[in-house]
This record gives structure tokens, C-alpha cells and sequence, in this order.
């Protein structure tokens, strides 16, 4: 928590590290390594927003102790991590495989009862989110569309204004570069009115 505090918040990531390295310490010295793998895989998230080659060993070592575990809510958590600090470093191709094995660890984690019907959710509209950007910059602009509407309906679905908003905002961004400038204007007007309606201001300057 206070790793994450200070990444987030403070956004001291030195001070972060300590704590993450700290985390990884306990969980392997309790024989944790589902918890091991998700603090190894923050620390390749944070050196991936740093920029640091070694990122890649750190979410590598995360991914592969996770996989030979059995808790697949870490492993979850892992490949999540790995997609979007994949996508930061622009390892798209990594990011895709990431998110789509995510997506499938989601799906069993839904017939688990572990996680609330709402969390499924979360996870399952963060990661079609992410997949979209991935497929996106590889230039898979149809795949890019057909992820991006899947994360609109899991939005809707739950009710979620500002969700609906994100998923309109990169549909929006899709269809301006191919070039569908009506379609573009449609799904970035959308994107608008629903981050002003919630006070969404970084949003709305985004957009």
C-alpha cells in the first residue's frame, strides 16, 4: 500500500521501489509467491514508466512465477500489469498477448465466485480498454474497433458514465485515423458531454 501510495500519489517512485522490493522480500520469505510475483511485476510496471531497460527481466520473472502457481488472481493482476507497462514501453505486440491471456484468466476467475460480479467487470473492461490501444498501434484498426466496442457494451452494461466515456473517446480516436471523420466527431462528442456531466475535468481536456 505504501508503494503505491507513493507511486500514485506522491509520485516518488524511488521511494516506491524501496517499498515494492520490501514487499517482494516478505512475500518470498513467507512462501507467498502469488503476492511475490504481483510486487516483482509493480516494480517492472514502475521501471517501465522510468524507462529502465530492466523492466523487462522484472515482468518476465512476475509472469513466469505466477504462471507456475495456482492462484489465478495474481496471475491476472500480472498479466494486466505486463500489458499496459508493455504498451507504455511500446512492446505492442507483448501488450496484446498480455491482455489476451488476461482476458482469458478473467473469464475463469468469473465462474469462481472470487471476485464480485462488478470487479469481473472492471478487470474485463480495463483490459479490452488496453488490448484496443494495442491492436490500434499495430495498425489492426478493425480488431482496434471490434476491442473498443466490446469495452462500450461492458460499460454500459454496468452503468458506468465515465467508462462509456473512455470507450467512446478511443472509438473516437480509431475512426479519425481511418479517416471516418463523422464517425470520429460522433464518438468524441459523446466522449465529451459524458466527462462534463461527471466533472471529469483531465478528461475533458483530453478530449
Amino acid at each position: 500500500k505504501l508503494g503505491d501510495y507513493y507511486t500514485n500519489f506522491v509520485m516518488n517512485f524511488e521511494r516506491a521501489m524501496t517499498y515494492y522490493q520490501r514487499a517482494v522480500a516478505l512475500a518470498h520469505e513467507v512462501g507467498n509467491s502469488g503476492r511475490e510475483a504481483v510486487f516483482l511485476s509493480l516494480i517492472g510496471l514502475l521501471k517501465s514508466k522510468q524507462g529502465f531497460d530492466e523492466a523487462d527481466i522484472y515482468l518476465e520473472n512476475a509472469y513466469q512465477l505466477a504462471k507456475s502457481g495456482t492462484d489465478d488472481l495474481c496471475l491476472c493482476t500480472v498479466l494486466e500489469q505486463r500489458g499496459y507497462a508493455e504498451g507504455i514501453r511500446g512492446n505492442y505486440q507483448k501488450a496484446r498477448e498480455a491482455l489476451e491471456e488476461a482476458l482469458e484468466v478473467i473469464t475463469r476467475l468469473s465462474t469462481l465466485n472470487v471476485l464480485s460480479h462488478t470487479e469481473i467487470e472492471r478487470r474485463r473492461f480495463y483490459s479490452m480498454l488496453n488490448l484496443g490501444e494495442a491492436e490500434y498501434e499495430l495498425g489492426s484498426f478493425e480488431k482496434a474497433i471490434e476491442t473498443r466496442q466490446r469495452a462500450l457494451l461492458i460499460a454500459e452494461q454496468q452503468g458506468n458514465q465515465v467508462w462509456i466515456g473512455y470507450a467512446h473517446y478511443e472509438l473516437g480516436d480509431t475512426y479519425h485515423r481511418t479517416d471516418n471523420r463523422n464517425l470520429a466527431r460522433e464518438h468524441m462528442n459523446l466522449a465529451l458531454q459524458l466527462f462534463e456531466q461527471n466533472n471529469a475535468t483531465r478528461d475533458v481536456e483530453a478530449v
